[in-house]
């Protein structure tokens, strides 16, 4: 028989067959190892070391408290609706003291000033000049005072509503609480109240309103008319002025008398209105004296004879009827005598057109002409009338003091 062969791991020198298990053993050992070494490592890194017992408190980290940021949010909204709700209950306080004091300054009439570059004219008016400056100042003075009172005090008020809410602020945190949000919502308020306001603008306001004055343009003059002056014993100047958007003109009469001469005399005026419709005639009044005297005053050697314009105010009774119409109303100033003889005037017009929402302008209409006889001053004072006219009034004249 042949000898029986033996598997390879016996016939293997000794010592050889557990090899491969060994290494197997002697790998899984050292990984184990090495990853019990990290962890070691690991824990020791990251362990925070406690401070030691009786360490300053200075060192230990402060604990931050939940959802700070949305607190911080919390508050500024609060603000916000806080801040809101006092400006709606400012603002209009600053806007009724604002139109109050344009309403003010409008009644307080402009005085008038005639454009002219005669030495004696341009004086005229100027003492009434500086009355109304000084008003107007005292006026805006009054409003200024009660404007920055309004605004110290919702200012004050916005402070102390936005101190309640912020944190307890450091001594040397900027801004009124130390909040950077709240301070912001405070800046913004400040910001929208000093737009009402518009305490900068107010100065530029009264400047102007105190300086302002009503230009009168001379329109007419007596000056080369044949004969005008010998039969007037001067010179007539008429003067208009004023919104040809308001309800009439304003005007000026002077009479300057010769050189030499003492200004006297009496000033009447006669006006005929007529009611137009496109170029139809609707309604003649007719002739009639003025319903109020014309204030007369001497200046030097001027007669100042004013409120000579007329007037078409929408308040008046049946004014609804003037609507889509027009008004041509002819006036003829007279300069009588101290024994009231007529001495010439001088015929001039003025136009009005009221549109279909009753809105009223006016306007110069034909150009004025010197008049010798004027007679139609002269049949209404002796108690004539032009047609539809009713009797006429006693004269309204007044002589110059």
């Amino acid at each position: 028989m042949g000898a029986r062969r033996l598997p390879a791991a016996a016939t293997s020198p000794p010592g050889r067959r557990f090899v491969g298990r060994a290494s197997h053993r002697g790998r899984v050992g050292l990984l184990l190892l090495g990853a019990g070494c990290l962890a070691v490592c690991t824990a020791a890194c990251t362990q925070v070391e406690a401070p030691p017992a009786g360490a300053s408190a200075q060192h230990a980290a402060p604990a931050l408290p939940p959802a700070y940021a949305t607190l911080a949010r919390q508050r500024q909204r609060m603000l916000q609706e806080d801040l809101g709700e006092l400006l709606a209950e400012v603002l209009p306080q600053i806007r009724a003291l604002r139109e109050q004091l344009t309403a003010d300054v409008a009644a307080m009439d402009p005085p008038e000033r005639l454009a002219t570059a005669d030495k004696l004219l341009v004086e005229w008016h100027r003492e009434a000049w500086k009355e109304h400056q000084e008003r107007v100042e005292a006026r805006y003075e009054r409003a200024r005072v009660e404007l920055e009172a309004l605004q110290a005090s919702a200012t004050q008020r916005a402070t102390a509503m936005a101190r309640a809410m912020a944190p307890p602020a450091s001594p040397l945190d900027a801004g009124p609480t130390g909040d950077m949000l709240l301070d912001q919502e405070l800046t913004s308020f400040d910001e929208t109240l000093r737009s009402e306001l518009l305490l900068e603008q107010l100065l530029a306001d009264q400047l102007r309103d105190a300086l302002g004055r009503v230009e009168l343009v001379q329109i007419w003059s007596s000056f080369r008319r044949p004969g005008a002056d010998e039969a007037l014993g001067g010179r007539l100047l008429l003067f208009v002025g004023g919104s040809e958007s308001s309800e009439g003109p304003r005007c000026q009469l002077v009479f300057q008398a010769a050189e030499g001469s003492t200004p006297r005399g009496r000033v009447v005026q006669a006006m005929r209105h007529r009611i137009m419709k496109g170029g139809t005639l609707v309604q003649d009044e007719g002739w009639r004296l003025m319903p109020t005297e014309p204030p007369v005053s001497r200046f030097g050697s001027a007669l100042f004879v004013g409120n000579l314009g007329p007037r078409l105010r929408s308040e008046a009774a049946g004014f609804s009827q003037l609507h889509d119409m027009r008004v041509l109303v002819d006036m003829q100033v007279a300069l009588l005598d101290e024994a009231g003889q007529v001495r010439g005037g001088v015929d001039w017009r003025v136009e009005f057109r009221v549109t279909l929402r009753g809105e009223v302008s006016w306007q110069l209409g034909a150009a004025p002409d010197f008049n010798a006889s004027c007679d139609e001053v002269a049949r209404v004072l002796h108690g004539g009338g032009g047609p539809s006219s009713s009797p006429a009034p006693a004269p309204n004249a007044r002589s110059a003091p």
